[in-house]
């Protein structure tokens, strides 16, 4: 028997510069229902910063904050690229969940293609939900959306 879990996080949004989680301009995920054990952590940064790598972003630097009702995974990003990172992070810890444990975590595939989990932002930017789980299939449609993003940051100054 497969059992299925809700999305993993209640809320997905940008942070300003002086954000206390980061301090500096990133993107944050509230993650609820799950407990955030080494390995997870482990595969959300790996793929934060594989995203990271690919399209040529600094290096993240990385902030988790704990509290009662769940934990906090944020990261700076550029801040024409936030949108994209934001994306990314959700990405990035459905697919770790996922790789955790596939039984529980199976439904993510279809709230990914659905565009299920966008509707946990906070902000009122369209949602442009992942098209894949699959690392590869993520990482294509991320640099995609990235390069929009920072042309249309570009082309509005």
């Amino acid at each position: 028997m497969t059992v299925t879990l809700p999305v993993p996080f209640c809320s997905s949004r940008l942070l300003a510069r002086n954000d206390p989680l980061l301090g500096a301009r990133g993107v944050a995920l509230d993650i609820v229902g799950v407990e955030l054990e080494d390995t997870l952590d482990a595969g959300w940064r790996r793929r934060v910063k594989r995203v990271a790598d690919r399209l040529g972003w600094p290096a993240p630097r990385f902030a988790i904050g704990r509290g009662e009702n769940g934990s906090t995974l944020g990261f700076t990003a550029p801040c024409d690229q936030l949108l994209t990172a934001r994306e990314a992070n959700e990405w990035a810890i459905c697919a770790a969940l996922l790789e955790r444990d596939p039984g529980h975590w199976g439904a993510l595939r279809e709230a990914l293609r659905d565009g299920t989990i966008a509707a946990a932002r906070t902000d009122s930017a369209r949602p442009n939900p992942a098209t894949s789980i699959e690392e590869q299939a993520a990482l294509a449609h991320l640099q995609r959306i990235g390069c929009d993003e920072a042309r249309q940051d570009q082309s509005s100054r």
